[in-house]
């Protein structure tokens, strides 16, 4: 069972989020590490926001183009609410 630690990228759809896991690795012809980012479609019933540090889990059961579910929430991004309009950003992950 896989499992991966990743930020939220988007999370537009109903239960749904896009996370983004970075590995490194030890390339094999350079002798360096290097990171590889991949984007997982995660299914998600703990209300995740983006910018949020999540872990997830393979699915035994896959639903549509979902094989992992969110875990657990590690760490909640940053908000702040604009005094102007009274909207509600978060801070961007870098």
């Amino acid at each position: 069972m896989s499992m991966f630690l990743g930020r939220v990228m988007k999370c537009k759809a109903n239960n749904t989020v896009k996370v983004s896991v970075t590995r490194s690795y030890l390339h094999p012809l350079v002798l360096k590490y290097t990171a590889k980012r991949r984007k997982f479609e995660v299914h998600d019933e703990k209300s995740c926001n983006v910018g949020d540090l999540v872990l997830i889990k393979e699915m035994q059961q896959k639903i549509q183009d979902k094989a992992f579910r969110v875990s657990e929430i590690i760490e909640r991004a940053e908000t702040y609410t604009d005094p102007e309009t009274g909207e509600i950003h978060y801070q961007p992950f870098m």
